[in-house]
C-alpha cells in the first residue's frame, strides 16, 4: 500500500499534462501512486499519459470513459486508490516538490485531523515570485477566530470553520488538499456528477461541516488559469456556484445566526448579479432580467435595479453608452 494516492482527471490537456504528471513523480516522498482517469480525450493526452506510465510503475491509467464531468472522472480514479492518504491534481496544475511529504507529515502528527489544506498560487505562465492566493485574500487574518496554532505555519480549524467557509471564503482548492483514506472508505469522499463545475465546492462545504480540518500556511501547489478550461465558462461556473450555495444555505442554515444567513443571502445576490451581467454581455436580455430579478428578491441593491433597467433599454442606446462605433 503506497503512502499516498494522487487522482488526476484528464481531458484534452496534451500541452500541459506531462508537466503536471512529472510534478507528482518528482515529489520528495516517492512512495505514492498517480491515478489518471481520462474523460475521453480526443487530442494526444492519452499518448502522453501512456508513454509516461511505461516509464514509471507508480502511474495507474484507468480505462478512458467520456462523461463530460471531471467529478465523474475523479470518482473513477478514487475507485483505484490504494494509498493511506488521498490527494487530487488537475491535468494542468502543479505540485510543489514538498507537497505530499508536508501534508502527510502533518496528518501523521495529528491523528484526529481528517483533512489538511494549504495555500496555492494561481498562475498563467510563471509560478515564481507570486504570493499565495490565500495570503492575498488575507485568509489568516479573516479566519483568525477559527484557527489555533499547531506548530510553525500550521493551524487547527475549530468546529465552526464550516460557517466561515459558508459566509466568508471557500478556502479549499482541489490541488491544495490531502485526505485520510478513512473518508474514502466511508463513502464521504465522493463528487457529485450532476454538477459540471461546482462539484468540488459542494464537496468541500459538505466535508467542512462534518470533519476535522487543519491548515498549512505554505504554498504547496499551483493552479494554472487558461482559456478553454471548464472554469473558463463563466455562465456555467456561476450557475453551478449559485446551486451549490443555495443548497448549502438551506442545508446548514440552522448553524448560522440571523446575521450570517443575511451574509449568505447577500453572497447569493451577488452571484445572481454576476450571472445577469454575463448574460447581458452576451445580449441574452431575457436571461439577464431573470437573473437580476432573482438577485433583487434575494437581497435588494440599487445597482441591480439599474442593471435590470438597462436590459429594457433599446439596443442602440446601450451600444451608444458603451461607445460602440458600429452602432447606427
Amino acid at each position: 500500500m503506497p503512502k499516498a494516492s494522487i487522482v488526476m482527471p484528464t481531458f484534452n490537456s496534451e500541452a500541459f499534462v506531462e508537466e503536471s504528471i512529472r510534478s507528482v513523480l518528482k515529489q520528495s516522498e516517492p512512495d505514492l501512486e498517480l491515478i489518471l482517469a481520462d474523460d475521453g480525450s480526443t487530442d494526444g493526452t492519452l499518448e502522453v499519459v501512456n508513454r509516461l506510465a511505461a516509464e514509471d510503475h507508480r502511474i495507474v491509467v484507468c480505462p478512458p470513459v467520456r462523461t463530460g464531468s471531471s467529478g465523474a472522472a475523479r470518482n473513477r480514479g478514487l475507485a483505484f486508490a490504494r494509498g493511506r492518504h488521498i490527494g487530487f491534481l488537475d491535468d494542468d496544475d502543479l505540485y510543489h516538490p514538498q507537497k505530499v511529504k508536508q501534508a502527510e507529515s502533518f496528518l501523521e502528527s495529528f491523528p484526529d485531523v481528517d483533512i489538511v489544506f494549504h495555500d496555492y498560487v494561481s498562475f498563467s505562465e510563471d509560478v515564481n515570485g507570486t504570493e499565495g492566493d490565500l495570503k492575498q485574500a488575507q485568509f489568516s487574518a479573516r479566519a483568525a477566530g477559527y484557527l489555533k496554532e499547531a506548530g510553525e505555519n500550521a493551524y487547527l480549524c475549530d468546529e465552526h470553520f464550516y460557517v466561515f467557509m459558508s459566509v466568508q471564503l471557500i478556502a479549499f482548492h482541489t490541488s491544495a488538499l490531502m485526505f485520510r483514506r478513512t473518508l474514502l472508505d466511508s463513502g464521504a469522499l465522493h463528487f457529485r456528477e450532476d454538477l459540471r463545475v461546482g462539484h468540488d465546492i459542494q464537496l468541500w462545504l459538505w466535508l467542512a461541516r462534518r470533519y476535522r480540518i487543519a491548515f498549512l500556511d505554505q504554498v504547496l501547489s499551483y493552479y494554472r488559469q487558461r482559456q478553454g478550461s471548464l472554469t473558463s465558462d463563466a455562465v456555467q461556473r456561476i450557475r453551478d456556484s449559485i446551486q451549490v450555495h443555495t443548497e448549502n444555505l438551506e442545508g446548514g442554515k440552522e448553524l448560522f445566526t440571523d446575521d450570517q444567513v443575511k451574509l449568505c443571502q447577500s453572497k447569493l445576490a451577488g452571484k445572481y448579479f454576476d450571472l445577469g451581467y454575463e448574460y447581458f454581455c452576451r445580449s441574452e436580455r431575457r436571461e439577464a432580467r431573470n437573473a437580476y430579478r432573482k438577485s433583487m428578491s434575494t437581497d435588494f441593491r440599487m445597482r441591480t435595479l439599474v442593471a435590470y433597467l438597462k436590459t429594457l433599454a433599446p439596443e442602440f442606446l446601450v451600444a451608444c453608452r458603451r461607445g460602440d462605433k458600429t452602432a447606427s
